[in-house]
């Protein structure tokens, strides 16, 4: 499998979870409407190969520090 990972960012209306606000892949503009409400956001390069299928320990292991 070789897909393209990316990041989403959506946020819905409150009064109307159909509606949404923001809905992009845009990762510079997901770094500023997060950063806006005090969260960092940020990409990591992993280590080791990783898929769909990879579980949670091989997750961290792969963009562990």
């Amino acid at each position: 499998m070789n897909a393209t990972l990316t990041s989403t960012l959506r946020v819905y209306d409150e009064t109307d979870g159909r509606k949404p606000l923001v809905d992009t892949t845009d990762r510079a503009e997901i770094a500023r409407i997060l950063g806006d409400q005090g969260i960092i956001f940020e990409r990591w390069e992993a280590s080791a190969p990783l898929d769909a299928s990879s579980d949670q320990d091989s997750i961290n292991c792969g963009v562990r520090r």
